[in-house]
């Protein structure tokens, strides 16, 4: 099943610079309804709900990440991703132990530092 999550991996990347998120979901949706192991199921739930995010489905987005870490808790983009969609909700307190998590998993990412940073100033100012 590795084969063809890296096959799909492949034709995701080419539509996702498309912009063509809707696709995106989809090929992951199929994906997911084939039936494949845990490891790949929390990857492909990420990935899906990453595309949710794009397409500005927050609720799509949010359960699809929710099932990406319980599935596979160590899944930094997962947590960073679930988090960044809380954040732009408004929910900076719910975010922010997301975020650490998703740095204490991937020490060093600038990206996920930034976000933590970030929502940090952010549940500060709305405290």
């Amino acid at each position: 099943m590795v084969g063809d999550l890296a096959t799909l991996e492949a034709s995701c990347q080419a539509l996702y610079h498309q912009r063509r998120f809707q696709e995106v979901e989809a090929a992951y949706t199929s994906l997911l309804e084939e039936g494949v192991d845990r490891e790949t199921r929390a990857v492909v739930h990420n990935n899906r709900g990453h595309a949710r995010y794009m397409q500005v489905d927050f609720p799509g987005a949010l359960e699809d990440l929710a099932a990406a870490v319980e599935l596979e808790p160590g899944l930094a983009a997962a947590h960073y991703t679930w988090a960044t969609v809380t954040y732009r909700l408004g929910g900076y307190s719910k975010a922010l132990p997301a975020l650490q998590r998703a740095v204490d998993l991937q020490p060093g990412n600038v990206e996920f530092e930034d976000g933590l940073r970030g929502c940090r100033e952010h549940a500060q100012h709305s405290a």
